[in-house]
């Protein structure tokens, strides 16, 4: 973080930061083996007004901050980085109420990645995380994040994701899967790849039901494109009943053709997509045979 973006807050110049005094509310537990780093955050966060800011190199070092009944912690942000105990599984053992029930266990926790970790973060959603800083840190970005992560209910993933129904309908078991209208009108050819594609997808998430695609029609009713013998249970659904049902989020890192998410994915998502897509032109690459001869027969 450059000395210029510590000075623009120690001014008191955070524009365009929702809520930011909010960080003048909080004591923080900044966790990194990067000496130089953990003095960075530090620096910023004491510009930000943050009334306390602990440093540990390592993560059960963290921990003997976080259980000594004198170091009031309200947030943790920690490096993801390997060693003896990596962030995530800090935060796993955290969550889990392996290290301490109460103020220890629900602390809030941002995790930091120099660049995206797309299974770290399946499996950091999934166990209760706050926030995240993806990539480069910089002034505002770092305190939006925060912000974020200290006033929202839950983290937004940085990956794509997508809400579903699981609803059982008059003794079946359904997975309603909103779609874009377009799905009604594709060729059943695209329909049928979509539809494989849910089905392993909800497999993976192990999930029980027919899956349904449904989208809203513009007289505001409910389409469905479902087997023969399910149309009559089915007839009845309204948007209220799936708005009011749409009970599983779940992380896509491929969404399927029409389905509508619920998060677009992060800068740092777009990045990663970017990366394979360049890598996987870069594998087809024409090769240049000049002054190849071939061998004589």
């Amino acid at each position: 973080m450059r000395e210029s973006d510590l000075q623009r807050v120690a001014d008191g110049k955070m524009s365009g930061i929702a809520d930011a005094d909010i960080i003048r509310r909080t004591r923080f537990l900044v966790v990194d083996g990067d000496k130089a780093a953990l003095n960075s955050i530090e620096q910023f966060l004491i510009a930000c007004g943050a009334p306390q800011v602990h440093q540990a190199a390592a993560p059960l070092v963290a921990l003997r901050i976080l259980q000594d009944p004198h170091a009031r912690v309200d947030c943790v942000i920690c490096a993801h980085k390997r060693g003896t105990i990596t962030g995530l599984q800090f935060l796993q053992g955290l969550r889990s109420g392996r290290w301490g029930a109460g103020r220890v266990q629900n602390v809030k926790f941002i995790l930091m990645m120099g660049q995206l970790d797309v299974s770290a973060v399946q499996a950091a959603d999934r166990s209760g995380i706050s926030g995240y800083c993806i990539g480069e840190l910089n002034q505002k970005g770092l305190a939006a994040e925060i912000v974020k992560a200290l006033t929202g209910p839950r983290a937004v993933s940085p990956l794509p994701t997508m809400q579903v129904a699981h609803v059982n309908i008059s003794g079946a078991d359904f997975i309603l899967v909103p779609t874009d209208a377009s799905f009604a009108r594709a060729d059943p050819a695209s329909q049928q790849n979509t539809i494989g594609q849910l089905q392993s997808l909800m497999q993976e998430q192990l999930l029980a039901g027919a899956v349904t695609p449904i989208w809203e029609t513009p007289d505001h009713a409910i389409g469905y494109f479902a087997p023969q013998q399910h149309h009559a249970r089915l007839a009845g659904l309204t948007p209220d009943f799936v708005r009011g049902n749409l009970n599983r989020e779940i992380t896509v890192l491929r969404p399927p053709l029409f389905a509508v998410l619920s998060s677009p994915g992060s800068p740092a998502y777009t990045a990663l997509l970017a990366a394979e897509e360049q890598a996987a032109q870069g594998a087809g690459d024409v090769l240049y045979l000049k002054g190849y001869e071939a061998p004589a027969g």
